[in-house]
C-alpha cells in the first residue's frame, strides 16, 4: 500500500527539519522502525533521521526538498514490523544504589518489585542523550518513578535504571539523575564495530536478577 508521508504522519516543518507523530488511522506503524526505513533509503534529499517511540524527526540536505520528501511515495508494506524475538539480560540487583527510594515511592518491597519486573516484556525504542543509552518502554505506571531533580556525578555504564515511563541502560560512565537499581552483566556497547549498539531498535528484552 503506497502513502505519502503526508497521509500517515502529522506534519509539523522548520526549515530544513520535518517533525511528525503518526495519525490515528496509522498508529499501527512503529515509529522507530519507520526512521530506519526511511534512512536506510536510497534517498538523496535525506541527511539524518531520528526518532522516539512516538515522533519522528527528518534532516533534509536543503529546506527546498521538503514539498519533495512529503509528496515521497512509500510502500508502507516494506516498513519493517517489531521482531517478538526476546533475549534476557541478567542484572544484579545489590548494585542499585536507590532501592530505599524506589520503595518509598512504590510502597512495596525490593524483592516485590524485581519479581514484577522479571515477568515484563521491554521494548528497546531508542538510543538517547549518550552513546548507547538504551530506552525501553513497557514499564506499567505502578513502577514507574520520576527522575532525580538532582543528578549524581557519576552513574556507571551498565547500571540499569528507571526514569519516568522508560527503563535505561547506561552505555557509558556519566552524570545522571535516573534511579539505579542494579548492573547488567553484559557491554551493549562495540566501539571495534562498524554498527557500536548491540542491540537493534526493537529488540524485546526480559530482566533476570542474579
Amino acid at each position: 500500500m503506497e502513502k505519502t508521508l503526508r497521509d500517515i504522519l502529522d506534519i509539523k516543518v522548520y526549515d530544513s527539519y520535518i517533525f511528525g507523530q503518526a495519525i490515528s488511522e496509522y498508529s499501527q506503524i512503529d515509529i522507530p522502525l519507520l526512521a530506519q526505513y526511511l534512512y536506510h533509503s536510497e534517498n538523496h534529499v535525506i541527511k539524518d533521521c531520528h526518532a522516539t517511540n512516538a515522533e519522528i524527526c527528518i534532516q533534509l540536505c536543503e529546506s527546498s526538498a521538503v514539498e519533495q520528501l512529503l509528496d515521497l511515495k512509500i510502500d508502507i508494506s516494506n516498513i519493517p514490523i517489531p521482531s517478538k524475538d526476546k533475549i534476557v539480560l541478567e542484572f544484579d540487583p545489590d548494585k542499585g544504589n536507590d532501592w530505599s527510594h524506589i520503595e518509598a515511592h512504590v510502597k512495596i518491597t525490593r524483592q516485590q518489585y524485581i519479581d514484577l519486573l522479571e515477568r515484563l516484556d521491554f521494548r528497546l525504542c531508542m538510543y538517547g542523550f549518550l552513546p548507547g543509552f538504551c530506552y525501553l518502554t513497557g514499564l506499567p505506571k505502578s513502577m514507574q518513578i520520576p527522575r532525580s531533580s538532582k543528578p549524581k556525578r557519576k552513574i556507571k555504564a551498565k547500571t540499569l535504571a528507571l526514569g519516568g515511563e522508560y527503563i535505561g541502560i547506561y552505555g557509558i560512565d556519566s552524570p545522571g539523575g535516573w534511579i539505579e537499581i542494579g548492573e547488567c552483566n553484559q557491554n551493549l556497547l562495540d566501539f571495534n564495530s562498524e554498527n557500536i549498539h548491540r542491540l537493534p531498535i526493537g529488540q524485546i528484552i526480559n530482566f533476570k536478577s542474579i
